[in-house]
């Protein structure tokens, strides 16, 4: 947070969705990111940064983003085809390569609606499977089910403040 010509807190934007934080002292910045998922490794091998990822199930995700964005949205389109790719399946994947291969291809044979639906649930799979290789190799990660935080909140929300480094305030 930096001050503005007079001396307040600047306010700064964060994301499409533009939210504003007006206190010059804060310690924590939530991201939610749906972007630029394919970045994660980068990130904590960059900064190390407590980082938390929610798995939901891909037809719940997939979902969301069409009811948010329409049938046309371009989300995951680029992930869609890096997902594919042998480094990440290697990676990622390994010894699935061509059950991945082929699942994708039986999608590609499907009605154009089809398709991009089950591209998206394919691909949003595979990025969480992802996450959980990323969160037993770095210390600093952390993966929850979706389901861990309605069935058991106090709990969940527990292990998920622990996990990003945030004191909890006992009742």
């Amino acid at each position: 947070m930096g001050l503005s010509a007079g001396g307040a807190p600047a306010i700064r934007r964060f994301g499409v969705g533009v939210k504003y934080r007006e206190d010059a002292d804060w310690k924590i910045c939530l991201v939610k990111e749906v972007h630029t998922l394919l970045g994660s490794q980068g990130l904590l091998s960059g900064w190390g940064t407590p980082t938390l990822f929610i798995q939901r199930d891909p037809v719940y995700v997939v979902d969301s983003l069409f009811a948010a964005q329409g049938l046309e949205t371009i989300y995951f389109d680029h992930e869609v085809k890096a997902v594919q790719a042998a480094g990440f399946l290697e990676r990622f994947a390994p010894g699935r390569e061509a059950e991945v291969e082929r699942v994708f291809a039986d999608a590609a044979r499907r009605e154009q609606r089809l398709r991009i639906v089950l591209n998206k649930v394919i691909c949003t799979q595979l990025i969480h499977e992802m996450f959980a290789v990323l969160a037993k190799e770095f210390p600093c990660a952390k993966a929850m089910r979706y389901e861990e935080f309605c069935e058991r909140p106090r709990e969940a929300f527990q292990v998920a403040a622990k996990a990003l480094s945030i004191a909890w305030m006992k009742e």
